[in-house]
């Protein structure tokens, strides 16, 4: 149960920070510690006396002894009471986290999270998971073995050991000579050296997106394009004129959340530079609340730029038109159903939505942005 537990970890962060409302929205890291560390124990008397309580940092869960009102409780309980335990008020959330302890697929598990609007959260797991020590299928050397034995079609002969590439090592060496050995000794890894050459390659290709994403943003700006296509800020924007390999190489790091907090970041610092030079007044860092704007310090402009932690914020840049400069602008290039009276100052909330992919790929709004925009537009008004 334990295990199981865990391995819903970063599933329940998503969760934890999709369906909360700005007042109770926790930072996601320390969330996502809790739950790493969580221990569920099979000692309570009955489903009445299940409850959930927190030590050290950890979170002990304490279900029935009885198997089946431990399954039970495991996904029917357990859904509702996490969400009192988060503060969560939302209607639909219980039915959301009980849907992700009923699998045990964690692929499954983000296509349940996709399909009900729950997003990737600004938030380095793979990150957190080294500083924990453990990983997202919080596998043990059994399991391992286990999972292995399952793809593994022949095991090879020392004779059919697979080559290893320079500058790469081979772990295990079938010293205790069990199956458990055979079945892991031929799992290769980069070696330190190897590994480091890699990051270095990957730094230096994100470097030069980040240059020219900077670039084109300047261009745009200093060109007056700011189209009415419905879909972004001008024209699609596309890093094309850098060769596919870079590109490739700046979003390889073998972490799908890092690569995509990498493309997110390049894509806010484009409509950051493209902001600030449209000139605004009292324009800048203050403006860009997101959590993942650190990951653009490999640009030399912005090697000292710090994370954002403002919890409250509702999008990436927000900015209070209080000169009408920008409302103007938006007008002008035809992006302002009617015009704002002078006495309004309006206030800003931009949401970057980035993708390698084609314009159809889906983007997600978290439950707290959807009720601000709810409150914010008159119904009237429509979505």
């Amino acid at each position: 149960m334990t295990r199981n537990f865990r391995t819903k970890s970063r599933a329940l962060a998503r969760c934890a920070f999709h369906f909360a409302s700005l007042s109770e929205r926790q930072d996601v890291a320390p969330l996502y510690r809790r739950f790493k560390r969580a221990i569920v124990i099979e000692g309570a008397s009955s489903r009445a006396n299940f409850h959930i309580e927190e030590a050290e940092g950890a979170l002990r869960l304490y279900l029935p002894k009885d198997e089946v009102e431990c399954e039970v409780c495991f996904e029917s309980d357990l859904p509702r009471r996490l969400c009192t335990f988060l503060s969560i008020t939302d209607p639909d959330a219980p039915g959301v986290i009980g849907a992700v302890f009923r699998k045990n697929n964690l692929v499954v598990v983000d296509k349940i999270l996709e399909s009900a609007g729950v997003g990737q959260v600004d938030c380095d797991f793979a990150a957190l998971d080294e500083e924990l020590g453990t990983s997202e299928a919080g596998l043990d050397s059994a399991t391992l073995v286990e999972a292995t034995s399952r793809i593994r079609l022949s095991t090879p002969s020392a004779a059919s050991r697979p080559y290893t590439p320079s500058g790469w090592a081979r772990r295990g060496d079938r010293q205790s000579g069990s199956k458990d050995a055979e079945d892991v000794h031929d799992k290769i890894i980069p070696s330190p050296s190897y590994q480091e050459q890699q990051i270095d390659a990957q730094e230096t290709a994100y470097k030069r997106v980040l240059e020219q994403v900077v670039n084109l943003a300047t261009q745009r700006v200093n060109s007056g394009s700011l189209e009415s296509t419905g879909l972004s800020i001008g024209d699609p924007v596309t890093i094309g004129a850098l060769p596919q390999s870079i590109i490739q190489e700046a979003f390889a790091t073998g972490s799908q959340e890092r690569d995509l907090f990498k493309v997110g970041a390049a894509g806010e610092l484009y409509v950051f530079e493209y902001l600030k030079g449209l000139g605004l007044p009292g324009f800048g860092l203050e403006n860009w609340k997101s959590a993942i704007r650190d990951r653009v310090k490999l640009h030399s402009v912005y090697h000292n730029i710090k994370k954002c932690n403002d919890r409250r914020a509702i999008a990436d840049i927000e900015y209070l038109d209080e000169s009408h400069k920008l409302t103007h602008y938006l007008a002008q290039k035809g992006h302002l159903a009617q015009p704002l009276s002078y006495s309004e100052k309006p206030l800003y909330h931009i949401e970057i939505k980035t993708t390698t992919s084609d314009w159809q790929e889906p983007f997600y709004m978290s439950k707290a942005q959807e009720r601000h925009v709810n409150i914010t537009i008159p119904q009237s008004a429509g979505r």
